[in-house]
């Protein structure tokens, strides 16, 4: 009978080296595996412990294998599992053992598997001639990445699959991620999930694949009539079901989670589709992308299920959303309030930014007020990357709010970029910079233009707004937990406060009041922001505040929107044309009032007749109908809203 291959089971805790006396060890013929799928969790041990870390089949020495193709599994307490597949031969009168399969890859050896065939070695202990089998078992670690589809024609052959694998193998690289860590990518171009672990270290390609499987979100939904779904396209609820998957069944043992794509300020854009539902908390269930009220406290998306995402993560562990942040006016804002901290203007001191179909006038305490909502506002809506300041959420602030694991984003307005790791070009990375001086040398793919200015404009106004909290990691990506704790200004209630812009999908030019209350022209000569003069002050009956005119437009009615997380929204909507500026003006006492001027007067009177209050339904965010179920009614004279004095910015 040959002398057998020895197996050895050794467990590695940070670097500390032990025989593992307690361990599940099994070894079986390729032939009777049957079904059983990575990582053979079904099977049941052959071996059993002897002495110092050696494992003897329980069946004695006669039942030890010696030619053939087998499975070696081994699993410890808290620890990964180790799957090798091994080709055994004879050679002489011992038993020899290579990693591998022949049709499958004789070179495919884990990173926690040694081989030391009789012979390889000059000499050996106590004349033994025994082919030695040594696994370490390392504490278990997980990385999950989602790798987006490219949607964005501006960046045609893109594959964000090798982001993913770069981090991936970026982290195994550093030693970040042990030698026993399981990768788990979502590839959604190819609809599944891959799983891969550490090849043998001196292998060029670090990481082996063992497996993949579909995804694990919930069904898609039935096709409506003359609609086409896949039912296996992967989407962003796939993502926190695999995150969910980790806590479940290995919490606290996530070490990254990471989306790798396009983004922006509503979420990660998986596959670049559109959010339909009639919902402000409810997903579109044919929607992939990730939004806002994902992460929403009043929200059923993230929280319905346990275990909880922050189950799965490691005391170290992240989230990382790697794509962009990116918003036109937050970019023109930071420069601009900059400009005006260097010359040491007071904080209460307006002034007006303006950044075509965007226009703001603010003060320094309101600018950093209006950007911080991007990350402490619960208020859900879409809106332009063109940017509103109409004090929306952002996805990644309302992540950081729900979670207590530290999230990680590209800065509010801020752009990432590509490259990789000088000498390291198959670790492709994603990064926003400018980098930290202490980072790691990237080679960098130029993929805007113009280059980085913005994004250096909004480092240098966080800084030196948001000093402390502004912390970022080496590849330049925001703390967005730490940014929650900034202490923010209180400016109070000042009626020359507004913003200008145009809505996203109506494309309604929109004047943004102090208390929130919208003024909307319709389409026909929306996208000019110029349409709305700037205000006057106005006084009447010893009460003074902002006027704001509308150059020869009418009023069609007074909208009445109940939005769910901010409350009731009127938004007064005007049609152009005619001989009449319709003026709104906003009193020091929190009122805000209709009145009416003849064209090229400075005379302003009440109107006449009451103005229509109808009730509004959301057909899909921005759009939303007259809701025929519900009674419309009038105001009060020209009253069209009265809030108590205070900061709603």
């Amino acid at each position: 009978m040959p002398l057998p291959v020895h197996i050895f089971v050794r467990s590695n805790d940070n670097g500390t080296v032990a025989p593992a006396t307690v361990a599940s060890v099994t070894l079986l013929e390729r032939a009777s595996l049957g079904s059983s799928q990575w990582p053979h969790e079904d099977f049941l041990p052959t071996h059993e412990h002897a002495t110092d870390g050696r494992f003897e089949h329980v069946g004695g020495p006669e039942s030890e294998p010696a030619s053939g193709e087998f499975l070696l599994v081994v699993r410890g307490e808290n620890c990964s599992p180790v799957v090798q597949r091994l080709t055994f031969f004879v050679e002489g009168e011992v038993v020899h053992a290579n990693a591998g399969w022949r049709d499958l890859g004789l070179s495919e050896q884990a990173a926690t598997v040694s081989l030391t065939n009789f012979g390889q070695i000059k000499s050996d202990a106590d004349g033994a001639k025994n082919s030695v089998i040594t696994v370490s078992l390392y504490p278990m670690q997980h990385f999950v990445g989602l790798a987006s589809h490219n949607h964005h024609q501006d960046f045609e052959g893109t594959q964000f699959i090798n982001f993913a694998r770069g981090r991936r193998n970026f982290l195994g690289r550093r030693g970040t991620l042990n030698l026993g860590a399981i990768a788990h990518i979502l590839h959604v171009d190819k609809k599944v999930e891959e799983i891969s672990v550490r090849r043998l270290a001196d292998a060029e390609d670090q990481w082996m694949l063992v497996a993949t499987r579909p995804r694990l979100g919930p069904p898609t939904p039935e096709p409506a009539e003359g609609e086409t779904i896949d039912p296996d396209a992967v989407g962003i609820l796939d993502f926190y079901a695999l995150i969910r998957d980790v806590a479940r069944n290995f919490p606290g043992t996530l070490v990254e989670a990471g989306q790798f794509g396009h983004a922006w300020h509503q979420g990660p854009l998986v596959r670049g589709t559109f959010d339909r539902s009639p919902s402000f908390l409810e997903r579109d269930a044919r929607d992939a992308d990730g939004r806002p009220k994902d992460f929403h406290e009043q929200s059923r998306v993230t929280s319905v299920e346990s275990p909880s995402l922050d189950e799965a993560f490691a005391e170290n562990g992240r989230i990382v959303i790697y794509g962009c942040a990116h918003m036109h006016h937050v970019f023109r804002e930071a420069s601009q309030a900059l400009l005006r901290i260097k010359d040491g203007i007071p904080r209460d001191q307006f002034y007006t930014v303006d950044v075509g179909q965007f226009k703001v006038r603010t003060t320094l305490d309101f600018t950093k007020r209006s950007i911080a909502q991007y990350i402490v506002s619960s208020v859900l809506g879409r809106y332009l990357e063109q940017g509103e300041a109409a004090g929306w959420a952002s996805y990644n602030g309302l992540m950081a709010r729900a979670l207590r694991t530290p999230v990680f984003a590209a800065a509010p307005g801020a752009e990432s970029n590509f490259g990789h790791p000088l000498g390291a070009k198959k670790d492709l990375m994603m990064f926003v910079q400018p980098l930290p001086t202490t980072s790691l040398e990237v080679s960098r793919r130029r993929m805007f233009e113009p280059d980085v200015g913005e994004n250096h404009g909004i480092h240098a106004y966080f800084l030196t707004e948001f000093a402390d909290n502004y912390v970022r990691d080496e590849l330049g990506y925001t703390d967005y937990q730490r940014l929650l704790d900034v202490s923010l200004p209180d400016p109070g209630w000042r009626t020359e406060c507004h913003s200008v812009y145009v809505e996203a999908g109506t494309e309604r030019t929109t004047l943004r009041l102090p208390s929130g209350f919208r003024v909307q022209i319709t389409k026909a000569r929306g996208g000019k922001v110029a349409l709305f003069r700037a205000p006057f002050e106005h006084s009447e009956g010893g009460v003074d505040g902002h006027a704001y005119a509308i150059p020869r437009s009418s009023v069609l009615g007074l909208e009445r929107r109940d939005h769910t997380t901010l409350g009731e929204m009127r938004v007064l909507s005007l049609a152009p044309g005619g001989n009449v500026d319709v003026v709104v003006w906003v009193t020091r006492d929190g009122r805000t009032l209709l009145r009416l001027r003849d064209s090229g007067s400075t005379t302003l009177r009440e109107p006449t007749t009451p103005i229509e209050l109808a009730p509004m339904k959301l057909v899909h965010d921005p759009f939303w109908e007259f809701d025929r179920d519900l009674p419309r009614s009038a105001t009060q004279g020209a009253l069209l809203e009265q809030v108590a004095p205070k900061c709603f910015w």
